[in-house]
């Protein structure tokens, strides 16, 4: 099976280094992730925020790049897979490549004390720590405070005031959950953006790539025709593969 980087992982490198993260995939999408998220290139430069369960691959419970997916990334020496730019406040600095050898190497030394966790606590930890929840070293002490007692790590976090329940299922399956401030109108609304499932089976059909989807979507949210109208005007796919879809 092909090398894979677990996605949160690299969202909590980003966090550590304060840099972005490039990379495009062979069907020429350009993607970024930075401490606040995971984001796509439209057509017109502009980034579109994704969600990184939905639009990539599940290895191993996480959403993960496969290297087989990606790209080379022309005019560095050598040309890489990955590409960085370390940020300073708002200004973000020249962007550099990064061997694939020392971002694994990097990645394999975040959050040591997890190791010792079963599968399932390990996954949830890796998630709180790249969400912004709760710091490394603050989760690090937590985790050997678990010893072989008879509570989880969810009920620790929870215990613990660092966050509710309903925000661990939000940080570990990739979900929005509607703030106290949302009109009540809007609450159903948005789960449902987090999962424009028309669009992801177009993607898995092969009609439109992660670039031509979210940027449809973005005419749709801004609009108020369909996402299928919006797709078949662009060109990107025929109304026949929206029937099927």
């Amino acid at each position: 099976m092909s090398e894979s980087f677990p996605l949160p992982l690299l969202r909590i490198w980003c966090r550590k280094k304060d840099a972005w993260l490039s990379f495009r995939n062979l069907s020429g999408d350009h993607f970024f992730i930075n401490p606040s998220g995971y984001f796509v290139e439209l057509p017109d430069g502009t980034l579109a925020s994704i969600t990184s369960r939905v639009a990539f691959p599940l290895i191993n419970c996480y959403p993960s790049l496969v290297v087989a997916d990606l790209s080379l990334q022309e005019g560095y020496s050598p040309p890489a897979h990955f590409v960085y730019a370390p940020r300073d406040g708002a200004v973000t600095g020249k962007p550099e490549p990064i061997r694939l050898s020392e971002l694994r190497l990097e990645l394999d030394e975040i959050l040591p004390a997890a190791n010792v966790l079963s599968p399932p606590e390990k996954y949830l930890a890796l998630r709180t720590l790249e969400s912004g929840l709760v710091l490394e070293d603050e989760l690090s002490e937590i985790i050997r405070a678990l010893g072989g007692g008879k509570r989880t790590l969810g009920q620790q976090l929870v215990n613990g005031n660092i966050c509710s329940w309903e925000m661990l299922v939000s940080v570990t399956l990739d979900t929005r959950v509607p703030g106290k401030l949302d009109p009540p109108s809007m609450r159903r609304a948005s789960f449902l953006r987090e999962w424009e499932m028309a669009g992801e089976v177009l993607i898995a059909m092969g009609k439109a790539t992660r670039t031509q989807l979210e940027y449809a979507l973005k005419l749709k949210r801004e609009g108020s025709r369909s996402l299928g109208e919006i797709l078949t005007s662009l060109g990107l796919c025929s109304s026949e593969d929206v029937e099927q879809c």
